[in-house]
């Protein structure tokens, strides 16, 4: 009988094929290691899902890990499966219960934390899938909404240091235009968990000073990747472009002189520039002018829009 078939027959109430479906329900495949749990989910089978969680809760199938430490819920989330997360999701809450002596474990944080062979939790899995709602569930699903920005949060920290926000600018150029969303889904819960009394405001300037492996902060990887909404939106969203400083100011001169030459960067270059001479409208206009000079950019020295 194989294996779909004794799931048609076990949802449908057959006695001996749930017997059957229990004896190799923790056993793992030959190639990757993986449960029943693990396929159904890979596979959509939402209803396969949901019998194997309530049938067989005691084997503990949910935080089950394959031969690439990814539990079924990273094999979900990659693949941008809504319902299927969302079942999984409900499911930790029931059988992993928070400790109500122990405020350092989190059984739920735990799993929705776990990182694969690679660093990459569900959450990295789901940006890369360029999935808004995906991303949502999951930032919303942390009960203390703390995985977004905790830079010692395994959630955040990626490959070499990749965060879900580098991961997700990164995906950008392959995305639908309403998956730029996803950007602001993470954004907004890193400001809402911040806005808490026992978090200091310098944690949640520490996620935009954060480099990837190639040392890119947020800002000059969404330059890079010629994302002006983006742009605009890290721009007003980092406290330090607030305040403007030296350093502040010698990162986005040198953010202008890196682009004010290539073709299709004028309207991230005005936004820069904008915000490096905010302020002094005396000489507005000047430093664009400059660059543009500079790099020899025909496009700007006409002044054409």
């Amino acid at each position: 009988m194989d294996i779909d078939t004794l799931f048609t027959k076990s949802i449908a109430g057959d006695a001996d094929a749930i017997a059957k479906l229990e004896m190799i329900a923790d056993q793992l495949s030959n190639d990757d290691d993986r449960t029943i749990l693990h396929i159904a989910c890979m596979t959509e089978k939402t209803e396969q899902v949901q019998f194997i969680l309530r049938e067989f809760a005691n084997k503990n199938l949910l935080v089950m890990v394959d031969k690439h430490k990814q539990t079924a819920l990273h094999l979900a989330a990659a693949r941008g499966y809504d319902q299927v997360v969302e079942i999984l999701i409900d499911a930790a809450r029931r059988t992993l219960p928070s400790s109500t002596t122990d405020d350092q474990h989190n059984p739920v944080e735990d799993f929705l934390r776990q990182a694969n062979y690679m660093g990459n939790t569900a959450l990295h899995q789901a940006v890369s899938s360029n999935n808004v709602s995906t991303v949502e569930r999951l930032v919303k699903a942390d009960p203390n909404d703390r995985h977004i920005q905790n830079l010692g949060a395994p959630s955040l920290i990626g490959p070499e240091g990749t965060t879900a926000l580098h991961a997700a600018i990164s995906q950008l150029h392959e995305a639908k235009k309403i998956d730029k969303d996803i950007v602001k889904v993470l954004m907004d819960s890193a400001k809402r968990s911040f806005c808490l009394k026992d978090a200091p405001d310098y944690n949640f300037e520490a996620l935009f000073i954060r480099t990837d492996q190639q040392h890119r902060t947020l800002l000059s990887l969404a330059v890079l990747k010629n994302h002006p909404d983006v742009v605009k939106l890290i721009l007003k969203e980092d406290p330090a472009y607030e305040r403007l400083t030296g350093s502040k100011k010698s990162d986005l001169k040198s953010l202008i002189f890196s682009i004010a030459s290539r073709e299709g960067y004028k309207e991230i270059v005005k936004i820069l520039c904008e915000k490096y001479e905010d302020g002094k409208t005396d000489h507005a206009g000047h430093v664009l002018l400059i660059e543009a000079i500079k790099g020899g950019e025909k496009e700007f020295v006409s002044g054409e829009d």
